[in-house]
């Protein structure tokens, strides 16, 4: 024998609100989705180094696009709000000036399961030219944030010539380098 729940709003025992259904049959689940894109907002040309002049973006076009809670970032180390199964993206533009010719400029993705201690690197997004070229590309990699108190990311440069830049941008209507976290889904086990 079939039956029929009909509700609204499913709340938790404490009364906050867990899952909602609208009319058209949607279903929301609050706190469970995460998507924010920081921007590199100056240049950066450090080799070996962590990228640090990231901010949450100010892009004019994107300032509500952002959904769930924040990630927390300090000195380059970007640590999660809650476990679940990340897609981490690098959007970078490089530029190679002067008599410099840069083939090989490269950004890792790192990931560090233990606070911050040791960072095992997950991606290379390489790009590069001749002297006077800007050049773009992206990366992507998938993080299982069993832990949130002790999972981190980050964003190093691990080879970069003498006057190539990672552009950065503070600009609020576009972005050179940024770099987008989403959450996708609960962590797997």
């Amino acid at each position: 024998m079939a039956s029929t729940l009909k509700v609204n709003t499913i709340e938790h025992s404490g009364g906050t609100s867990a899952v909602s259904i609208d009319s058209a049959g949607q279903v929301s689940l609050p706190n469970t989705h995460l998507l924010q894109q920081w921007q590199l907002t100056s240049d950066f040309g450090t080799n070996d180094a962590t990228i640090t002049p990231f901010a949450l973006s100010t892009i004019s076009t994107q300032t509500n696009a952002m959904v769930g809670p924040s990630m927390s970032h300090s000195s380059g180390i970007f640590t999660f709000p809650k476990t679940g199964l990340y897609k981490v993206t690098l959007d970078m533009t490089v530029l190679t000036s002067g008599a410099s010719q840069d083939n090989y400029a490269n950004v890792q993705i790192q990931m560090s399961t233990n606070s911050g201690g040791a960072f095992s690197t997950l991606k290379e997004v390489v790009c590069g030219g001749i002297q006077n070229l800007a050049s773009g590309h992206s990366g992507h990699v998938f993080m299982n944030v069993t832990d949130a108190s002790t999972f981190r990311a980050k964003f190093i440069t691990a080879s970069i010539n003498s006057g190539t830049v990672i552009r950065g941008s503070a600009a609020s209507s576009f972005s050179y380098t940024s770099a987008t976290f989403e959450r996708l889904t609960d962590a797997q086990s």
